[in-house]
């Protein structure tokens, strides 16, 4: 390494500059350099890891502009995967956002990654957690990654089972409350169908006298979760300790490797005429420019367009 390079490495404002060029647009390949530099130099660059988060926590609309803007992306995959708990209160408060706000911000990175993330960085109080899962003016999904990371934290053995599923019920209730509330064509049954699920996975039996009376009052989707005697049946069958090992054998544990999240996201592939957003459009028209749509988006909770019945997220874009 010659001395103009040293000289970069010994200033932090500039290798952070440096590493941050290389992480804020999406491009063809993964950066593997800028992450190493980053992993390397963390305990210099965290201060400005954090800084930079901060401004994105404080205007998200703003800051998170353009198709090919993923820095926010990295921060939270690094920031998670060194386990820094000074950024979970921006993390929580970064993911309280309506639904068209974080499909916008987050797209699939949310369902895939946003839960573990939250999970990853917790201090240990998942109160923040709780009131990100009962805020109603934050979409489905947003509120679904407080309920999934309360559940990781179980996994990961830094919450007994018995408290988040104390925690998570909880939630449900407070749910159920709100939707019976609610006149029948308001009501959307997604949320508590999240909240049954994560009660399933942590095998909790004294909820299921709830979930059985979500399930008879509607509450619950029979397409999302089945009927109440599987969902029954799935928590009686075994033990937490084996989905625990379980889940953790599948990688749904802390995020531990910022670029094995990332990595393989088709935002690092070079584009290609046969490469598909969904079952309609494709991402790239003949001419290598981004396709235009001429018509809506299929939503996740939408009918799936191949006729099947379903809503897409458990059909095509599963």
């Amino acid at each position: 390494m010659n001395d103009s390079t040293e000289l970069v490495i010994d200033d932090t404002d500039a290798l952070w500059l440096r590493i941050r060029a290389d992480l804020l647009h999406t491009r063809i390949g993964y950066p593997h350099d800028a992450a190493a530099l980053l992993r390397t130099h963390r305990e210099r660059l965290m201060p400005k890891l954090l800084a930079e988060f901060e401004i994105i926590v404080a205007d998200p609309l703003a800051e998170v502009s353009g198709d090919n803007y993923i820095l926010h992306f990295h921060l939270i995959a690094f920031l998670a995967e060194f386990r820094e708990t000074r950024a979970y209160p921006m993390l929580v408060a970064a993911t309280r956002l309506g639904e068209e706000d974080a499909e916008s911000i987050f797209g699939d990175f949310l369902t895939e990654v946003m839960a573990r993330a939250l999970a990853s960085v917790c201090d240990g109080n998942i109160e923040l957690l709780e009131a990100l899962a009962n805020d109603a003016t934050c979409g489905c999904w947003c509120r679904n990654a407080g309920v999934m990371a309360i559940t990781t934290r179980a996994l990961e053995g830094d919450l007994s089972a018995q408290d988040a599923a104390h925690a998570i019920e909880r939630i449900g209730l407070a749910e159920a409350r709100r939707q019976r509330a609610l006149p029948p064509e308001q009501q959307d049954n997604t949320f508590l169908s999240c909240v049954v699920g994560d009660l399933g996975d942590l095998r909790a039996v004294p909820a299921l006298p709830n979930i059985r009376d979500w399930f008879q009052d509607q509450l619950v989707d029979p397409t999302f979760q089945g009927t109440y005697e599987k969902v029954e049946r799935d928590i009686l069958r075994d033990d937490f300790a084996v989905e625990q090992a379980r889940a953790l054998q599948y990688d749904k544990g802390y995020v531990r490797d910022a670029t094995k999240e990332l990595a393989n996201w088709a935002m690092f592939e070079a584009p290609r005429e046969d490469t598909y957003d969904d079952v309609n459009f494709p991402f790239w028209q003949a001419d290598g420019l981004p396709y235009e749509r001429t018509l809506p988006k299929t939503g996740r909770n939408d009918p799936c367009p191949c006729s099947s019945g379903k809503k897409f997220k458990k059909c095509c874009g599963d």
